[in-house]
């Protein structure tokens, strides 16, 4: 039987030997493996190691990663924003996301469930 920590550990040992493969063999799929970490950081409680992460992600990698990473780290970055309440700036982060990246259906229906869902958090709260 494995112990509490040993998953968190193994996760962080899997990302480790993940960043060592990517420099040692020169493959830049950095977005990737911030989001990854990302959400580690975000299962273990640290929202603000998440948003940091996702802020690299946009600022350092924002035009050599796929776009749906980015996507995916705008959304991860309104989620931690409204957990914190601010439901209205979490909302408006995902509107400002570029038209042209809405129009793939699979980005669409990503951002209207991440708006609704936090619309819904909102609704809870209240």
């Amino acid at each position: 039987m494995k112990g509490q920590g040993d998953s968190v550990s193994r996760a962080l040992e899997h990302i480790y030997q993940a960043s060592h493969l990517n420099i040692r063999e020169g493959v830049s799929s950095f977005g990737g493996q911030l989001l990854i970490t990302s959400t580690l950081y975000s299962r273990l409680g640290i929202p603000h190691m998440s948003h940091v992460h996702c802020g690299l992600l946009l600022d350092c990698y924002n035009y050599t990663c796929p776009i749906d990473e980015r996507i995916r780290a705008i959304g991860r970055r309104a989620f931690i924003v409204s957990q914190s309440g601010r439901y209205d700036e979490a909302i408006s982060t995902l509107k400002t996301i570029d038209a042209s990246l809405r129009k793939s259906l699979k980005f669409h229906q990503y951002l209207l469930f991440c708006i609704g869902l936090i619309r819904m958090k909102r609704a809870i709260r209240r």
